[in-house]
């Protein structure tokens, strides 16, 4: 629902590093992070991020959200040298990405923000609290905003709103 970019998630990024004493964290959608990957350098400095909201700007403007969400699946990187979403489905789980299961492609979205750490740390088998409360997270997301209709999908709490995924998802 936003433009190409979020103000109030980099306002709230902003506030939480200079008052909150917390690291500075990515406030980037989707759409900043398929211009960041495919057209733009890595590093993070005020010209960069300029160029990339401008660039957002003009892609929200030609492409739907979902030519957005397919450039960026197909260009994301997964894991060290895993690039694109038929990449990581080959390697992780030995199937082509629509063959996924729901709860294969919940695991693939924890990987997106450090790829090069939680890839190869999933795939040694280390147990990560943090990753299981993303995958509950983002299945019960799924299933609020209607793209999956299982009845076995997980659900909040009838009492909690689960707070956006920088926070902790519900616990169960």
């Amino acid at each position: 629902q936003h433009r190409g970019f979020d103000w109030a998630e980099m306002r709230s990024a902003l506030h939480d590093w200079i008052f909150g004493g917390q690291t500075l964290r990515g406030a980037s959608t989707i759409t900043q992070q398929l211009v960041k990957n495919a057209w733009l350098y890595r590093s993070r400095t005020p010209l960069r991020k300029v160029r990339e909201l401008l660039i957002a700007r003009r892609l929200e403007q030609v492409l739907s959200k979902e030519e957005i969400m397919d450039y960026y699946l197909n260009l994301a990187e997964f894991g060290p040298n895993l690039f694109g979403i038929r990449s990581a489905s080959h390697s992780y789980f030995g199937v082509e990405p629509q063959a996924l299961s729901v709860d294969q492609a919940a695991l693939l979205t924890w990987f997106l923000p450090a790829p090069t750490q939680r890839g190869p740390a999933w795939r040694q088998g280390y147990p990560d609290a943090r990753r299981e409360q993303h995958i509950r997270w983002t299945l019960w997301q799924l299933r609020a905003q209607g793209y999956w209709q299982t009845p076995a999908a997980p659900t909040a709490p009838a009492d909690e709103n689960p707070a956006p995924m920088e926070g902790a998802p519900p616990e169960e």
